[in-house]
């Protein structure tokens, strides 16, 4: 499988919420010595773009939650530092869901930790 084909397969398995699969794919890309910033970009940035869209579109999580009949789930957000991309991640899926039937608690695990 080439780059192009790699980063699409990683992209539709994270769209698909296939967190295996798209950690496999990953840890292939980068024994193959794929770049991490095309992995990141082409596949992990890519599928991630489509699932905010159809996030605001209403399209996913929120009615697929509440059809499993789950009492809670976790979102992970992370970026190196935890300062900055994810804290305003966060913060922004936090103000999508402001107005749903759900409660919301964030937390900045690394926000606080002194700079290494």
């Amino acid at each position: 499988m080439n780059k192009a084909e790699l980063c699409t397969k990683i992209k539709e398995s994270l769209i698909s919420g296939k967190a295996k699969e798209v950690e496999a794919l990953v840890k292939q890309g980068l024994a193959e010595k794929v770049p991490a910033n095309e992995l990141l970009n082409g596949g992990l940035i890519a599928g991630m773009d489509v699932v905010g869209k159809k996030f605001r579109e209403e399209e996913f999580y929120i009615p697929e939650v509440q059809k499993e009949h789950r009492t809670h789930f976790t979102v992970g957000i992370g970026c190196t530092g935890g300062r900055h991309r994810s804290v305003a991640i966060a913060a922004a899926v936090a103000q999508g869901l402001q107005n749903r039937d759900v409660r919301i608690h964030v937390m900045h695990r690394d926000a606080q930790r002194g700079e290494g």
